[in-house]
């Protein structure tokens, strides 16, 4: 976990890990130069070092945290860590925020990342996905899979803790 740090603003380039979440429960993707607002410490030399630089450098954008609470509520983007609940089956992961709704949810299991989408558009990656969760089988698969959440953050106030994001799989199950 490669961190720069300055004061209660944490960062790093790259895809969150479970021990990232273990750190910090919400992250967040970084969008506009106003969400850098709340980090009074951020000097511009500091930003253009270690950040706007690397952004350039690596056409990626960052994830950071924080140590306090500050209104996530703004942010274009976040994750965040929630425990995550499909078929009976539990896990831990976290959830991908698109103004405020969530739109993946990401799967630790077995040492990997595996991510389930709620786009139509993601049928035969969730499929496939289901696959390696449930072991190979997923032709008695509805075409739609119910997956519940519950946050364990509670820096993100204004949502629901709990809910529910509908995961669609292909109808096609020659994987």
């Amino acid at each position: 976990m490669q961190l720069v740090s300055r004061g209660d603003f944490h960062m790093f380039f790259g895809e969150l890990s479970e021990a990232h979440l273990k750190r910090f429960l919400v992250w967040c993707e970084y969008y506009e130069p106003k969400e850098l607002d709340d980090f009074p410490q951020l000097t511009p030399v500091w930003l253009r070092e270690n950040l706007f630089s690397k952004m350039e450098q690596t056409n990626s954008h960052p994830l950071y945290a924080t140590d306090r609470h500050i209104d996530f509520q703004d942010r274009e983007f976040l994750s965040a860590a929630a425990e995550i609940r499909i078929l009976k089956n539990s896990f831990s992961g976290y959830l991908f925020l698109s103004q405020g709704q969530p739109i993946t949810a990401r799967i630790f299991s077995d040492c990997e990342s595996l991510a389930l989408y709620s786009n139509d558009l993601f049928g035969d990656e969730n499929t496939e996905t289901m696959g390696r969760l449930l072991g190979g089988e997923t032709t008695l698969l509805p075409q739609q899979i119910e997956l519940s959440y519950h946050f364990t953050s509670d820096k993100i106030d204004w949502l629901s803790r709990s809910g529910t994001l509908w995961i669609p799989v292909s109808q096609d199950r020659a994987l």
